[in-house]
């Protein structure tokens, strides 16, 4: 029985030193932020050979945005130029463009990061491929903060 007894005790203190790790460091508790919430605003509109179609729109916080065009007519597999920027107050430059892509399709997305609660401007434009006496009939998502 004495045997047992010198075996249990450093057992018993082997136990409650592993249980109590006092001396190890814990790992922070990494919050995640908030998502920004997002909105959708849909615009149509049409343009012909050379021309632009704008738009502006407000956000309410910095963040990503995305524009897609979600359709075009008459055809449909047509590729068009888009951009966004700021929108400058002048009816002839209309917007002065940060990001731009000339061979968007329908369905292709182009991502910008906005970086002020500010107004913004996208365009939708012939880049050289729109038939004379022709008019593009497009829709566009701009998902933005």
């Amino acid at each position: 029985m004495r045997q047992l007894k010198y075996l249990v005790t450093p057992l018993l203190v082997v136990a409650v030193a592993v249980g109590c790790d006092n001396d190890s460091p814990t790992d922070p508790v990494v919050e995640e932020p908030e998502p920004v919430p997002t909105v959708t605003d849909t615009f149509t509109g049409s343009f012909a050979l050379g021309e632009a179609s704008c738009h502006v729109f407000t956000t309410v916080n910095a963040g990503p945005a995305e524009l897609t065009i979600t359709g075009l007519a008459p055809l449909d597999t047509l590729t068009v130029g888009l951009g966004i920027g700021i929108d400058d107050g002048d009816p002839e430059t209309a917007c002065s463009y940060f990001a731009v892509d000339r061979s968007v399709r329908v369905a292709e997305t182009l991502q910008s990061q906005l970086t002020a609660e500010t107004t913004y401007c996208v365009c939708v434009f012939d880049v050289g491929n729109v038939f004379p006496d022709q008019t593009v009939d497009y829709t566009l998502d701009v998902e933005h903060p």
